[in-house]
């Protein structure tokens, strides 16, 4: 008789890098000609974003970027900004070459020190951290079934997730806005702050149309802003964008999910017909990026033995991974400060995230992470100081699926919208809404049977005299196991005794063919 093997492609995961690595982050600013000279520093905000992860060979190539926006105070108290971008490229070393790689990347600043040497001269000292885990989504062959010289196998039907890619669509938004009706023309850009958020996607064959929003927090100071007595104007834009990401093996069966993240970004007052610096030229450079998913169910046979041959079988370890949720979620945050005394107004306030932590605790993911709002605010003298507050925020994400013995979890966290209002003497209550995007993935491992050898030359003995054998079966056994403890077929033994499952529900007795 034949021995029929039929063989199944099936996903196989590896973690090759999954650690920390630390970036220096120093530069030296001067000041523009056209900025007056620091009397006092308010704030020196850093910021990162990683434009590209590229695995070459054995190693990954990081090129990210940490944005520095300095906030002084100048001539006549009024504050100025100075930007800066320090680029730089991190290479990290793998312990294998990866199979289509998935790269998740968490870009967090440590710290941030900035003095003035002078008073038209900066030094920024400070320090980043990226965590990195890098997974290959390779292929393995294994046995899904088998037929003739009465080989028996343990099949296991489990459900699986094929990382079908991991594509990323870089593009540029420009556009030239103006100043909202009534508002005064630009003296000069104290602060502009930008972030985009994802609507609406759909999958095409090879594929994804993205649309989202682009959204731009601008904060100068009018043109007349020599007499002195001017205070702050903020306006606040949002721009439709959208994108294509090529994927060849996309489809509409796939699981996606999309992020926007932009990359880099500038403003530039421009004048206007009637010379007025009214119009705004904005550039942002955003990162579209997509993992990519198709859930299917693969064969795993995990024990095999023959009724009438003595055989041989070889396991293969099988790591894999299972999307258990493709998390697009948001946490609301509302708390009230107090602010030092004598406070007049809030003059603008931001949020950003600063450092994150992932756990497990009850069938339940438990995010926590460190929310940053920074208040520049105005006191009776006319003086802009600047207040920060740090808060520790917990968000729970339900786990969809069975206790798993490894989550893999980086999610990005935007806030997206924010307000602050006084409620009391010196009390300013600060509400942020971020949005939390990632996909929460569960590790499994299993061994699978990749080969089988039959001898037929060495045949197993059998008792021909007896047809049938009685067996006192416990609550609980397995009919694999009492079946390949009398050599028979685990078919012949549930069709014997009419059984609709294979692990017995009480003590029975059972009648087993002896093939």
């Amino acid at each position: 008789m034949e021995l029929n093997i039929t063989q199944q492609t099936v996903p196989m995961n590896e973690v090759v890098f999954d650690s920390a690595v630390e970036q220096a982050l120093e530069c030296d600013i001067m000041l523009p000609d056209y900025c007056p000279d620091i009397l006092r520093i308010l704030k020196c905000d850093v910021t990162c974003a990683v434009a590209s992860a590229q695995a070459v060979g054995e190693r990954l190539v990081i090129e990210a970027m940490a944005a520095v926006a300095i906030l002084y105070l100048g001539e006549n108290n009024q504050m100025r900004c100075i930007d800066y971008k320090i680029p730089f490229t991190k290479t990290c070393e793998l312990k294998s070459q990866p199979q289509n790689p998935m790269v998740d990347i968490c870009c967090k600043i440590d710290y941030a020190n900035c003095r003035a040497v002078s008073s038209r001269r900066l030094e920024v000292r400070g320090a980043a951290t990226l965590k990195i885990r890098v997974t290959s989504c390779g292929e393995e062959k294994v046995v899904s079934d088998c037929t003739g010289m009465g080989v028996q196998l343990k099949k296991n039907i489990l459900d699986v997730t094929e990382c079908v890619a991991q594509a990323s669509s870089p593009f540029t938004v420009k556009e030239e806005l103006e100043l909202g009706y009534g508002k005064p023309a630009i003296g000069c850009v104290i602060s502009s702050r930008m972030f985009a958020v994802l609507t609406d996607y759909k999958v095409i064959s090879g594929k994804i149309v993205t649309k989202g929003e682009l959204h731009i927090q601008l904060l100068y100071y009018p043109a007349q802003e020599g007499e002195g007595d001017c205070q702050p104007e903020l306006m606040e834009y949002s721009l439709p964008v959208s994108q294509i990401i090529d994927s060849a093996n996309a489809d509409d069966e796939c699981v996606c999910n999309v992020q926007y993240q932009v990359t880099s970004c500038e403003v530039q007052p421009k004048p206007d017909m009637d010379g007025d610096n009214r119009i705004l030229a904005i550039t942002a450079e955003i990162a579209a990026r997509a993992n990519i998913h198709r859930r299917e169910q693969m064969v795993l046979s995990a024990d095999c033995y023959c009724t009438a041959y003595d055989c041989a079988f070889k396991n293969k370890g099988i790591a894999f991974l299972t999307l258990l949720n493709a998390v697009q979620d948001t946490h609301s945050y509302k708390e009230t400060i107090q602010l030092p005394g004598n406070i007049q107004a809030v003059i603008y306030g931001w949020s950003r995230v600063t450092d994150q932590n992932v756990k497990v605790d009850q069938g339940q993911i438990v995010l926590t992470f460190q929310l940053e709002s920074t208040l520049l605010v105005r006191d009776e003298e006319g003086t802009v100081q600047c207040v920060t507050n740090t808060a520790e925020i917990t968000h729970h994400i339900p786990l969809n699926g069975a206790p798993c013995e490894q989550i893999l979890f980086r999610p990005v966290l935007t806030p997206v919208s924010g307000g602050y209002s006084i409620v009391g003497s010196n009390q300013v209550e600060l509400r942020s809404e971020i949005l939390i995007q990632g996909c929460v993935y569960c590790m499994v491992h299993k061994n699978g049977i990749c080969e089988i050898a039959v001898d037929e030359t060495k045949e197993k003995p059998r008792d021909k005299s007896c047809a049938l054998t009685i067996y006192y079966a416990d609550q609980g056994e397995s009919i694999w196991d009492i079946a390949k403890k009398y050599n028979t077929s685990i078919q012949s033994v549930i069709e014997e005794n009419a059984l609709e499952s294979d692990i017995l529900q009480q003590r029975k007795m059972l009648l087993i063919p002896m093939l």
